[in-house]
């Protein structure tokens, strides 16, 4: 799924936070419909400091949930990511 496609992770990038949904409506989500989504997580992607994208999260299970503790731990993942991907932009520059 590309950015674009999601407004809740394009929400999560233009206010630089997580961002969840229960309950998904698919006529207002309609492009999660085709992952017969429940609900959705989405936390932004910063590298160096600098919003790059998103992560989603999707659940497909009828009695999913998102709440504030999955959001932390969402933003908590991101964060490490980003740092991992930071880190090996380094690494690759400094083989050049």
């Amino acid at each position: 799924m590309q950015p674009s496609d999601s407004y809740v992770a394009s929400e999560a990038v233009r206010n630089q936070r997580a961002i969840f949904v229960n309950d998904v409506d698919v006529a207002r989500y309609p492009r999660l419909a085709e992952y017969r989504a429940k609900a959705v997580l989405a936390v932004p992607l910063s590298v160096a400091g600098e919003v790059t994208g998103a992560v989603e999260i999707v659940l497909d299970a009828a009695d999913a949930r998102f709440n504030d503790d999955s959001a932390a731990k969402a933003t908590i993942l991101a964060a490490q990511l980003g740092s991992a991907l930071e880190a090996l932009r380094l690494s690759l520059i400094s083989q050049e």
